[in-house]
């Protein structure tokens, strides 16, 4: 008979291997989802329905990065490596927690130096996400060096955050600033996926080789790291505009002042001026 030899597990076609999967196994990778829910259920500020809207963009985050995974990991790079797109799902996922986490008691930073401020609220998203690393390693590299790559993408996103928000403050008003604002972090988040698409459809017209269009997805990947960061805070902003609570919270974390709308301050009425005429 035919057999596969699959390593340490035996052969393939060999007597059943029993795998001990423990109970902690499985509860490490929803550690994060844990401290969300304690700091939502423990602190005072946060026993208020509205604040449970932060499960909101988490659980539609969680949801979309699951269902795209595994499709992008089969079309994208799968022979480059067939698991790098699953592994920058879960530092997406680790980001989300990450900002999850810092919104929820986002209301206690109260500091008003803007560099201050960047370099606290940039160790506490690490901190959040190097323990979820720590805890769930993968075997393609250790998890120091993965920690390593999600820091650079931090800074880099927070970096490009800043600067996106001091320009776009400088542009417009607080009314069109809004707008301006969660629409460019929605544009920029898609943007590589939106490039591949068009590509997609120019290649498929020409007899160019598929190894350029390979080349070009290990790119995509690559911008993918830099850019989806945005798409996810996006999720985050349109908790911001339509909670009061998280809008005063963002305030708090990332300097974001004109998130609320503006109130229509009505003029009062001038009060009617008499006239005398007086005819000579």
């Amino acid at each position: 008979m035919a057999s596969q030899n699959i390593g340490s597990l035996g052969p393939r076609d060999g007597p059943v291997v029993r795998v001990n999967c423990p109970v902690g196994d499985s509860l490490r990778s929803v550690v994060g989802w844990f401290v969300v829910v304690l700091l939502l259920l423990l602190r005072k500020a946060n026993r208020v329905k509205e604040a449970w809207a932060l499960l909101v963009p988490l659980a539609v985050l969680y949801l979309a990065l699951g269902v795209v995974e595994r499709p992008l990991n089969a079309y994208l790079v799968f022979h480059y490596h067939q698991y790098i797109c699953s592994i920058l799902a879960d530092l997406f996922r680790y980001f989300a927690l990450s900002v999850a986490i810092l919104l929820a008691f986002a209301d206690r930073l109260d500091i008003p130096w803007r560099p201050v401020r960047f370099i606290l609220v940039f160790l506490l998203l690490g901190l959040c996400a190097d323990v979820q690393i720590a805890l769930n390693g993968w075997p393609v590299m250790d998890s120091g060096r993965w920690a390593v790559v999600f820091a650079v993408m931090l800074l880099v996103f927070m970096v490009g955050h800043s600067l996106v928000h001091a320009v776009l403050r400088r542009c417009f008003k607080p009314a069109r600033f809004r707008w301006w604002y969660s629409g460019f972090c929605l544009v920029f988040g898609l943007a590589p996926m939106l490039a591949l698409g068009a590509v997609e459809v120019h290649l498929s017209r020409s007899t160019q080789l598929s190894s350029t269009l390979e080349q070009y997805r290990i790119v995509v990947v690559l911008a993918s790291a830099i850019s989806l960061p945005y798409l996810l805070f996006y999720a985050f902003i349109l908790l911001a505009l339509r909670s009061p609570l998280y809008c005063k919270r963002f305030v708090r974390a990332f300097g974001v002042t004109s998130l609320a709308p503006q109130p229509i301050v009505k003029q009062p009425e001038s009060a009617p001026i008499a006239i005398e005429a007086r005819i000579p």
